[in-house]
């Protein structure tokens, strides 16, 4: 195959990194046991791990989300039972004061409601 029929790569990015000593041994070690080039076995780890990141931040959304329902439930829990409280706390004020009435206005006031 002459140059002039070969297509143009698929990957256009390049990236020049510098290794510490003995990692780009070991990097060819495992390709070669892959039997992949040193590029490819590269290109799979740093996919596989952005990925593995990806999806923990999926997670740890996820969690916040939760989290964040959790929290919804609790303050509206604490809501209707401050509500809840209000209600009984009017509903004795106004016993209270029915009791309080004169024996006449209270027959008449019970007698509008009944």
């Amino acid at each position: 195959m002459s140059d002039s029929n070969k297509s143009p790569p698929a990957l256009v990015e390049k990236f020049v990194i510098r290794l510490p000593n003995g990692l780009r041994e070991q990097i060819k070690a495992i390709s070669e046991q892959n039997r992949r080039s040193m590029n490819s076995e590269i290109i799979m780890v740093l996919g596989k791990h952005i990925q593995q990141f990806s999806q923990e931040d999926i997670r740890d959304f996820k969690a916040e989300e939760l989290l964040q329902e959790v929290r919804n439930d609790e303050r509206n829990d604490r809501i209707e039972h401050t509500q809840h409280k209000e209600a009984q706390l009017t509903d004795q004020v106004l016993q209270e004061r029915l009791e309080a009435l004169p024996a006449e206005k209270k027959e008449a006031l019970l007698e509008l409601l009944g």
